[in-house]
């Protein structure tokens, strides 16, 4: 009666993974095939099932590949290492890993997405570092870094040229788009007209109060605002241009005295036929060293040519 029983076990399981391979086999799903080798791991099909395995994590891994489906691909690599640990098979997936990490990092890279490219070149090291292009993912990857410390950033300048030595300099120079800036720049002599109440022309004409003799002794004086446009030449040089107004005037030192001919007091008059508002244009070059310095060399035109020099902080 037992061996009876054991015969009706037997066929009844038989019947079971003769209907569970049927259904594997006319299947369009691996799951089911992976199923079949889970339950009969050494069953009468199970070579028959491993090798169907085998080819659809390959093929589905291809249909991945020319989708652009990543997470697909790497699905399909685990499980295949996991089924298959030493077959080498799995190199035939790896090769469509790496060539799609590959590929995507390189256009990225020359899209200048270089937190992408960096990403995608690690992924290709991750999954082979061993692969024909490793060596070359590694160096991408030190340019990406190169790029992606190539920062925008604000700057603050002390700004000097010899009609203005006393300058300041601010603005942006951004890595993918214009920036600007503004300078603001004058002479110590400037500060004398702070108290300048009267004028006097060439004629020696002035409307200043009681007797003006001059001294003789002039300043020259201006302040001038200016802005316009920076924009990258080739990291870490960037260009600007702009232009800007200046008031320029001269100022006479005068004597004044008193109609019965004793001394008042001496003053400061302003020429007013030497007085007068200019446009210039400038331009030039701005070099940002590290993240830290921010150096400035340009020209601008006001009668003459006009050396301009900076030198300051990013912000």
């Amino acid at each position: 009666m037992r061996n009876n029983d054991d015969q009706a076990l037997a066929m009844r399981r038989l019947c079971e993974e003769e209907i569970m391979w049927e259904k594997a086999r006319n299947s369009s799903y691996v799951e089911d095939t992976e199923k079949y080798a889970d339950t009969y791991s050494s069953g009468k099909y199970i070579s028959q099932a491993k090798s169907s395995i085998n080819s659809s994590y390959i093929s589905i891994a291809k249909n991945y590949y020319q989708t652009g489906n990543e997470s697909g691909m790497v699905d399909m690599h685990n499980r295949f290492v996991n089924r298959f640990p030493n077959d080498q098979g799995i190199m035939e997936i790896k090769n469509l890993l790496l060539d799609f990490y590959f590929t995507n990092a390189e256009a990225s890279f020359k899209a200048d997405n270089y937190s992408s490219a960096k990403a995608l070149y690690q992924q290709y090291l991750v999954v082979y570092a061993g692969g024909l292009r490793a060596e070359e993912c590694q160096t991408k990857i030190k340019r990406c870094d190169r790029r992606l410390n190539q920062r925008s950033a604000g700057f603050l300048l002390y700004s000097y040229d010899a009609q203005s030595p006393i300058g300041m300099d601010f603005g942006r120079v951004n890595t993918d788009i214009l920036g600007g800036y503004m300078n603001i720049k004058m002479n110590k002599e400037i500060f004398t007209g702070i108290n300048v109440l009267y004028e006097i022309n060439d004629a020696r004409e002035s409307d200043r109060p009681g007797n003006v003799r001059l001294s003789g002794e002039k300043r020259e004086a201006n302040i001038c605002v200016s802005g316009g446009l920076t924009f990258k030449l080739a990291y870490p040089l960037w260009g600007y241009v702009g232009g800007g107004f200046g008031y320029f005037t001269q100022y006479e030192e005068a004597d004044v005295y008193f109609d019965n001919g004793d001394f008042w007091e001496t003053d400061w008059l302003k020429n007013s036929d030497h007085t007068e508002t200019l446009f210039f244009p400038e331009a030039g070059f701005r070099l940002k060293l590290g993240n830290a310095i921010v150096m400035k060399y340009g020209v601008m035109y006001q009668s003459e040519i006009i050396h301009q020099f900076g030198f300051g902080f990013a912000l």
